[in-house]
């Protein structure tokens, strides 16, 4: 996945960054969404 749709898969479910690292990504490693969402 690219950075906006990261950021649009984390919108569409109001999710805040560090649940879709919980959920989503399943690491729990909230800057390394936060890096890829920044590209």
């Amino acid at each position: 996945m690219n950075a906006y749709e990261l950021q649009a898969l984390r919108h569409i479910f109001a999710m805040t960054i560090d649940e879709c690292a919980t959920w989503i990504a399943q690491t729990g490693d909230s800057e390394s969404w936060r890096q890829w969402e920044n590209g």
